[in-house]
């Protein structure tokens, strides 16, 4: 049974975060805790560290963010995972960048929210920013990526315009509109966004 601690500064969240982790049989809930601070003293406390740990974003004392960072240099081993209804593309970039396995937006169904943790388990990081593609198979699309389109996608995680990637690649924007259009079908998604999420994924990107 694979253990997890949730963090969220809402009660009922918390209980129904928990109800749908433990209803699965999969889950063992070890603790659920309001703060980033009280689950760091939690884990440090005992001497066998959960498989996952759920953090929202916005919490009080410790948030989301600086509990993930002092999660991810201090307990590596464990695979950590935002649950938030704040959704910022900068933010999730950064985060994925630094080791998260995964990010997953509040209004995702259970059902949704448990097929995302059973690809983390399978250590593969995962998005769910709704509404988006559930399906882990694009994950085996990737080999079949030119290295054209797999740089294009690197350059999609960027602040940098199609024009400006076009420049970069040392090729013209109709070519770049023609490898975007490719992606497009390749990783079943629509926008720029869905690419860049898609990249955070597949762990390709740009730093």
């Amino acid at each position: 049974m694979l253990s997890i601690i949730l963090a969220d500064d809402h009660p009922a969240m918390r209980k129904g975060i928990r109800i749908i982790f433990e209803n699965t049989g999969k889950y063992n809930v070890l603790a659920d805790f309001g703060d980033g601070k009280a689950l760091i003293d939690f884990i440090r406390s005992n001497e066998n560290v959960p498989d996952f740990v759920l953090l929202d974003l916005r919490m009080p004392i410790m948030d989301g963010y600086e509990t993930s960072q002092f999660l991810l240099k201090t307990y590596p081993e464990i695979k950590v995972v935002i649950f938030s209804m704040h959704v910022d593309l900068k933010i999730i970039s950064y985060l994925m960048k630094s080791g998260i396995y995964g990010f997953i937006q509040k209004n995702a169904e259970p059902e949704q929210i448990l097929d995302k943790m059973d690809i983390i388990a399978a250590n593969q990081k995962s998005i769910f920013i709704y509404p988006n593609d559930n399906s882990p198979d694009f994950i085996k699309d990737q080999k079949k990526l030119s290295e054209r389109e797999k740089e294009l996608l690197q350059y999609c995680t960027t602040e940098l315009t199609y024009k400006e990637i076009a420049d970069k690649m040392g090729i013209s924007p109709k070519t770049i509109d023609k490898y975007r259009e490719e992606l497009f079908k390749k990783l079943n998604v629509h926008s720029r966004v869905g690419l860049a999420l898609r990249a955070l994924e597949m762990g390709v990107f740009t730093l």
